[in-house]
């Protein structure tokens, strides 16, 4: 709060004039009423509305031409005092200088020093359009005391509204694409459980099919070689059996084959009407041989017993090796 106001070589005069919360100034004329309200305005603005803003234009304006300077300043609640003194060089160049507290400052700080405090004319008030009136309400009371930040504020949340408008589009487009695209799935019919259950159903499937083609693997197999063994039995009714059959190495049990081996010397046709005793004994030694071997079922036995069979009736044998 500014508690008073003072002047030095102000338009002839020089003076401090208290100020309190409400002040009038009355008067004739010519006696400062105005001298106090323009130094209170020059000294918080550094000009005076309605006046040139020049240096030069002020010490013409305001300086009686008594004295070297010209000052104007206020003296706030705390009692430090803001002042500003302007004054002309012999070359007749004019210059400002800024205090606080009595000691020289930089604007930033003369700023500073002011921050808090303003003034207003009120008939230049009420000619401002309304745009520069809420500029000035705003310099006199500003917000926190920090008008441009309230300002970079207002910026600040006005560009965060455009950018969640935009986020806002973008995410109604993303779910409407979405819908439209949702609504152009044909789903299969039945629930996910069905579904479930015609996979597993499916896979069942599959591996019967799979066991029934290695059955049918193996039949094959079991079918050919049955055809192979069928296929060998003319070659082996043909072949005898008193020599040891080719055969019986790889397709039977392991028999001893010195039994089916002829003593040597003795490999020669054996008449078609003999029946010797010695003939039989050996088929019967060597149907023995195979039944302790375990080949009950195997074609060498078949022809043996044949072979056999005709020995005791008397009948012609074939020829064996």
């Amino acid at each position: 709060m500014i508690s008073a106001v003072t002047a030095h070589n102000f338009k002839g005069a020089t003076f401090t004039a208290p100020l309190g919360g409400l002040t009038l100034v009355v008067g004739p004329n010519g006696v400062g009423k105005s001298s106090r309200s323009q130094a209170l305005q020059l000294a918080v603005l550094g000009y005076v509305p309605g006046t040139g803003k020049q240096n030069a234009a002020i010490m013409d304006a305001f300086h009686d031409g008594e004295g070297k300077d010209l000052r104007a300043g206020i003296v706030l609640a705390s009692g430090h005092k803001i002042e500003r003194r302007f004054s002309r060089s012999r070359s007749g160049k004019v210059s400002e200088e800024l205090y606080a507290g009595g000691i020289k400052v930089r604007p930033d700080e003369f700023a500073r020093a002011l921050a808090g405090v303003g003034v207003v004319d009120l008939s230049v008030f009420l000619g401002l359009s309304d745009a520069k009136k809420i500029d000035e309400l705003f310099r006199l009371f500003p917000p926190e005391g920090d008008v441009a930040g309230v300002s970079e504020k207002i910026e600040r949340q006005t560009k965060r509204v455009n950018d969640l408008d935009r986020q806002e589009r973008e995410a109604m487009t993303a779910v409407a694409t979405v819908l439209s695209r949702r609504s152009k799935i044909e789903l299969p019919a039945g629930t996910m459980a069905d579904k479930m259950a015609e996979i597993e159903q499916a896979e069942a499937d599959l591996a019967q099919a799979r066991a029934d083609l290695e059955a049918e693997r193996i039949a094959t197999a079991r079918a050919e070689e049955q055809a192979k063994a069928e296929a060998r039995q003319p070659e082996l009714a043909r072949g005898g059996v008193v020599g040891a059959p080719s055969f019986l190495a790889g397709d039977g049990p392991n028999i001893d084959l010195a039994l089916f081996t002829d003593p040597p010397g003795s490999h020669a046709l054996l008449p078609s009407n003999s029946t010797t005793p010695d003939l039989t004994a050996t088929l019967e030694r060597i149907l023995s041989t195979m039944d302790k071997a375990g080949c009950d079922v195997c074609a060498a036995r078949m022809v043996i017993n044949r072979e056999l069979a005709k020995a005791r009736r008397g009948l012609p044998l074939e020829a064996v090796a």
